[in-house]
């Protein structure tokens, strides 16, 4: 299979095989290139706010149009778009309305919609027949059609799991009922982990997901099979005996049934769930992001060289080369890595970071 924008595909597929069996000889480069100018369109411009209509999507696919044409994607680094309709949209799916900020359109939001744990319980029909879900369909069928034979189609950031529970009964009452009903916490995570593959392969079919084009997801990790990116936000607010008792159980299913994946470890309130995340041998990759006011992801050494010693593998996102050739010697040149990189990768800077690693 050939990608319009991705002449070079076949040899990036490779290339990541070689780092899921553990063959690669030197960490992936994740880089791009482009003769755009600064105030070309973005595709992800107001993406979510724009994906809840069809005049909206049409603006997406134009946007598309016109830049993915004048975009390099270098190295291991595959083109790609997904159908997001936010982060709070599988809580959407669940029943609960989506609220969009009509004036910032960054992103938006679930409104709580669950009042008693007790008398809640999930319909998997009525899911199938939600509306946001058919239109979540609808948008990624629309995508492929688009995206076929030139661009890939991502997997979704779902926010599944506790993130859900906690979208549609509110965090703070959420935090209550782990105290006054655990046994109704665990019933509805049941439900909830019961939808996971259901909702995640219709996705997948709507995407065109084939073993050609394998699959790839908002962390740009491309695998011959099943891709998405597991995580629990909702960790930062509680202790990690109830993350283990809660949270782990839904991670450890997703995990198992994807192909890949990689966990988005977001904050440092969450890094005292590290141990439990690394406990589940098919979580293989871990992104570690710091948070708003903290020191880049990449200078946090002592968590990442955790991380390398459980046997994991990593997603480092640097603002330059010469960062990454810093990041990979206090790494002690370690080759599970693949790097994604801000700033133009020119064939001059790909070249010499190639060498570079194959020096060292």
């Amino acid at each position: 299979m050939t990608l319009t924008f991705k002449p070079d595909f076949a040899e990036a597929r490779n290339m990541w095989n070689q780092f899921w069996n553990g063959a690669n000889e030197r960490p992936l480069i994740l880089g791009w290139n482009s003769d755009l100018p600064p105030d070309a369109p973005s595709p992800g411009r107001e993406r979510y706010f724009r994906a809840a209509s069809e005049a909206g999507q049409t603006e997406i696919l134009h946007d598309i149009d016109a830049t993915f044409p004048h975009m390099e994607y270098v190295g291991e680094n595959i083109p790609f778009f997904d159908a997001d309709l936010g982060p709070d949209q599988f809580g959407a799916i669940l029943g609960a309305p989506l609220e969009f900020d009509r004036e910032i359109r960054a992103t938006n939001w679930v409104r709580p919609v669950v009042a008693d744990l007790h008398e809640f319980h999930i319909d998997p029909d009525a899911v199938r027949r939600n509306p946001v879900f058919q239109h979540w369909l609808a948008w990624t069928r629309r995508l492929a059609r688009h995206a076929a034979g030139r661009y890939l189609v991502g997997s979704n950031d779902l926010h599944s799991g506790l993130d859900a529970l906690s979208a549609i009964r509110g965090p703070q009452n959420l935090c209550f009922d782990l105290c006054d009903c655990p046994e109704e916490v665990e019933r509805v995570m049941t439900e909830i982990r019961a939808l996971y593959v259901p909702v995640f392969e219709a996705l997948a079919e709507a995407a065109g997901w084939t073993a050609e084009t394998g699959g790839i997801g908002w962390i740009p990790a491309w695998t011959p099979g099943r891709f998405a990116v597991t995580q629990c936000d909702f960790g930062y607010l509680i202790s990690p005996e109830d993350f283990r008792r809660y949270a782990l159980p839904a991670i450890a299913e997703e995990s198992e049934f994807l192909t890949q994946t990689a966990y988005h470890l977001d904050g440092i309130g969450n890094l005292r769930h590290l141990p439990a995340i690394l406990s589940l041998p098919r979580v293989r990759v871990i992104q570690w992001v710091s948070g708003d006011g903290q020191k880049p992801m990449y200078e946090w050494f002592d968590v990442l060289l955790r991380i390398i010693a459980a046997g994991k593998m990593l997603q480092i996102c640097c603002p330059t080369v010469e960062a990454v050739r810093y990041v990979h010697r206090q790494l002690n040149r370690y080759r599970g890595v693949f790097y994604c990189i801000d700033e133009k990768l020119t064939p001059e800077k790909f070249d010499a970071l190639v060498a570079f690693f194959r020096a060292e």
